[in-house]
């Protein structure tokens, strides 16, 4: 299996816009538009510019099945469900909150694993929804150029958890 980076989670999370935009109107018309995500890890607030990866997926499994009369159909059901690992981009500021909670977990610090929260908030800075990720550790964390020859350099965290919920 190919790793995803974040540059290829942007451009899932770009294909995703515009697919909805053009094939399901009804959906991209009526929903909030997203200007910011707020991370909180231990009560810590962490605003990012982008958050993707929200979400779970749960595996196909095709199944053959005889009928009464002895004929083999392939029917499809559900396997194994897995969450998105999530991947959040912020402006790098003097704050360390990820830095210090991936030297927490590669120390073998035995509370690196958190519960963390995630809102999403729309252009009035109206919480949209929320989603919980319990037992979460931070995976990968980068370092990127901007790419808008604004000479920013963006932080992007990788966080795996155990378990995603909505939780508004």
């Amino acid at each position: 299996m190919r790793k995803r980076t974040p540059v290829a989670w942007a451009a899932v999370a770009a294909a995703a816009a515009t697919v909805l935009s053009t094939s399901t109107p009804s959906v991209a018309h009526s929903a909030q538009e997203v200007v910011s995500y707020q991370l909180t890890i231990d009560g810590v607030g962490l605003t990012m510019q982008q958050c993707i990866g929200l979400g779970t997926a749960t595996e196909v499994v095709e199944q053959r099945v005889a009928g009464p009369d002895g004929q083999v159909t392939t029917v499809k059901v559900p396997g194994l469900h897995r969450d998105h690992d999530l991947v959040c981009t912020r402006v790098v500021t003097d704050d360390d909150t990820l830095v210090e909670w991936q030297e927490l977990l590669l120390a073998g610090g035995p509370d690196a694993r958190k519960d963390v929260g995630l809102t999403l908030y729309d252009t009035l800075g109206e919480p949209i929804t929320g989603f919980a990720y319990e037992n979460a550790w931070p995976s990968e964390l980068t370092y990127v150029d901007a790419g808008d020859s604004s000479g920013r350099l963006l932080e992007v965290v990788t966080i795996v958890a155990d378990e995603l919920r909505r939780v508004s």
